[in-house]
């Protein structure tokens, strides 16, 4: 039994877009995701807050609404801290290194 070989018409290989690299904002620092991660898990806690007491007052009446927001905080926390110890992880491995 012959195998026909694959021509190059008969499969359209779809163009990507080439991806920019980072570009470095004004503090210098590359890629600024981390930073914008940070900030977005501290607001998500803020509004938990916010919630939190609204509850407490009484002034919020769907509870639903702060047990979301309380676990979208609580995964971003978790995500920032396994971030962080992978961070430390991999810095403490370069300082083991021998020169």
């Amino acid at each position: 039994m012959a195998i026909p070989p694959i021509s190059a018409s008969a499969i359209p290989i779809p163009s990507t877009p080439a991806t920019p690299a980072p570009v470095a904002d004004a503090s210098g620092v590359a890629g600024s995701s981390f930073i914008d991660g940070l900030k977005e898990a501290l607001n998500s806690t803020g509004e938990v807050n916010q919630l939190a007491q609204d509850l407490a007052t009484g002034d919020l009446t769907d509870v639903h609404q702060f047990t979301v927001a309380a676990e979208k905080a609580a995964l971003a926390m978790e995500l920032t801290v396994a971030v962080r110890d992978r961070a430390l992880a991999a810095y403490q491995e370069v300082m083991r290194m021998q020169l």
